[in-house]
């Protein structure tokens, strides 16, 4: 019986997702994704969250969470 020389090896997806903050453009995270991806939310800085609250979360000239 021939064994494959690679079928110990894991499977595994690299972090090609960006969480990106759409206020101060602040990478929050990453993601396993199977391709590039680039989303947004707001990030913990103190300076984004009031902006967060004026526009109700909602920004839409970009991709939000």
């Amino acid at each position: 019986m021939e064994r494959n020389a690679w079928s110990h090896v894991e499977s595994r997806t690299n972090d090609l997702g960006t969480i990106v903050c759409q206020h101060c453009d602040q990478v929050i995270a990453t993601l396993p994704t199977e391709g590039v991806k680039t989303l947004y939310g707001i990030c913990p800085n103190n300076a984004c969250l009031p902006h967060n609250a004026a526009t109700g979360g909602i920004d839409h000239g970009k991709e939000s969470l």
